[in-house]
């Protein structure tokens, strides 16, 4: 509506049609106004009340600074209603990934299945008693006097094998379908596993690329200062060129290392290469049990003598040197007697 169209509203209706104790200003509320009110606002806009007004609409300003009522108050009105209802449309309703919708529909061909399946049972047992029903009259009733119920155990018959046959095509193609769906879910499975390590690797190789001038920096100044004094100290002068030999190596292989993994990407992502295995973690080894000194032998508490009755107790474990032969064959005993010396 116009911004002259209250005047001429007012006009054609006349004064005596305003309720009592209102203006002309109430044929043509502001926004904020409209929202203000309890009843109205929350029956023709109920996103207005839980909505906050956003920023850059114009509809804060419109309201804030005055503006006349028109059709400037209509337009942001109606763009603000869109971006509400955008907005709560998107919360209430979230959008299904490949994977889950391959999901959605191999569990309702799984429940197809399962009841084609019990209808294809009932229909093979239709089948059975309507060819034994058929089998009996062919065997005792009067085959020339009694055709028309010959004829109809015959379309029993031969409805109940349609039926059955039609099931069980049926039930054939939903399980193919089944074994099409379950690929399916597997290989996109598998492509989301191979994009996100693909997406892994290339976070990966940024933050070499931007770890790498860094280094080469630090290199090259660690280098710059460890000189000064390696001209007249060996170990300095020696860290210099071991650093300047190294950054140097370091950075023409990270060229073609960089490059190469840039290219594995998009291997990774179309299925050319195989995906990057994990960084195995660091796990605490128990430590071992501590073993025997092998030059002291464990014997045992009991022993068993035979010309003394049977096995003894001697007491407390006792411990004693174990002896090496060959050491006792070479040893010579030393004789430290007065007459020796």
């Amino acid at each position: 509506m116009p911004a002259g169209g209250t005047d001429a509203a007012a006009k054609v209706i006349g004064t005596s049609a305003l309720p009592a104790g209102s203006s002309k200003a109430a044929l043509n509320p502001t926004p904020l106004e409209r929202t203000s009110e309890g009843g109205a606002a929350g029956e023709f806009f109920p996103l207005m009340r839980r909505t906050s007004i956003p920023r850059g609409t114009g509809l804060a300003d419109a309201t804030t600074k005055g503006a006349p009522c028109g059709a400037r108050h209509n337009s942001v009105l109606h763009k603000s209603l869109r971006y509400a209802d955008t907005c709560g449309m998107a919360l209430l309703f979230k959008r299904k990934t490949s994977v889950e919708k391959l999901e959605t529909e191999l569990a309702a061909l799984h429940a197809r299945a399962k009841t084609l399946g019990s209808r294809h049972a009932a229909a093979e047992a239709a089948f059975v008693d309507a060819k034994a029903k058929l089998q009996v009259h062919l065997l005792e009733a009067d085959l020339d006097g009694d055709e028309k119920a010959r004829t109809k155990l015959e379309a029993a018959v031969a409805a109940c094998a349609l039926t059955r046959d039609g099931l069980a095509d049926a039930l054939t193609e939903v399980q193919t379908r089944i074994a099409g769906a379950q690929k399916a879910i597997e290989a996109e499975r598998a492509a989301v596993q191979r994009n996100a390590a693909a997406d892994t690797l290339g976070r990966e190789l940024d933050e070499i690329e931007k770890a790498l001038p860094a280094y080469l920096a630090a290199s090259r100044r660690f280098a710059d200062a460890i000189e000064a004094v390696g001209h007249w100290h060996f170990d300095s002068g020696q860290m210099g060129t071991f650093a300047r030999n190294t950054q140097a190596q370091i950075e023409i292989a990270a060229v073609f290392a960089v490059e190469e993994l840039r290219r594995m990407v998009n291997a990774i992502r179309d299925g050319g290469a195989p995906i990057p295995p994990r960084k195995p973690e660091h796990t605490s080894v128990a430590p071992l049990p501590p073993v025997a000194d092998p030059a002291v032998v464990q014997e045992s508490p009991i022993s068993d003598h035979a010309l003394k009755g049977g096995p003894t107790f001697k007491g407390p474990v006792a411990r004693s040197l174990k002896i090496d032969p060959v050491a006792s064959a070479n040893f010579t005993v030393m004789d430290r007697g007065p007459a020796a010396r």
